[in-house]
């Protein structure tokens, strides 16, 4: 007696050919998505440290103005005018997210009323030759991402 269930060779070899295909297609976009995440996670990152640094400078920590300095592939949260003995915690940027925009800058909180010192600022987060988030801080403080 000649039972008929099972799979023969040819359709095991061709299901297994058919998954290797859409998951060989699949790993290029699951790059890019990942990309996109980590770049988000550190817009948002560096969103709230300014709103941090701008809550020290309202609640006049220290007695000081309070704010972020930028530099390449990290930031610095820092009091009174950023200079390197004022900086108080740092924050890498990894996985290629870079400040492509703004490495050399200040953006600085007023204390008490929490504006930005001098005109509004720009800060571009991304990749090289990708994309990038500009972060916005006007001159009475509002911090806002733009895509």
């Amino acid at each position: 007696m000649k039972s008929g269930a099972g799979f023969t060779l040819i359709e095991l070899l061709t299901v297994i050919g058919v998954i290797s295909t859409i998951s060989a297609m699949s790993v290029p976009a699951y790059s890019v998505i990942q990309k996109n995440i980590n770049l988000k996670n550190y817009t948002k990152e560096i969103v709230s440290n300014l709103r941090q640094a701008q809550n020290l400078a309202i609640t006049s920590q220290g007695g000081t103005a309070h704010g972020i300095y930028f530099e390449q592939g990290k930031y610095f949260l820092c009091k009174i005018d950023c200079s390197a003995t004022n900086r108080t915690s740092s924050f890498d940027l990894k996985n290629g997210v870079e400040i492509i925009q703004g490495i050399g800058d200040s953006v600085i909180f007023k204390k008490l009323s929490g504006a930005k010192s001098g005109s509004g600022a720009s800060i571009v987060v991304g990749f090289p030759s990708g994309q990038r988030q500009t972060i916005q801080i006007n001159s009475v403080g509002k911090v806002s991402v733009i895509n």
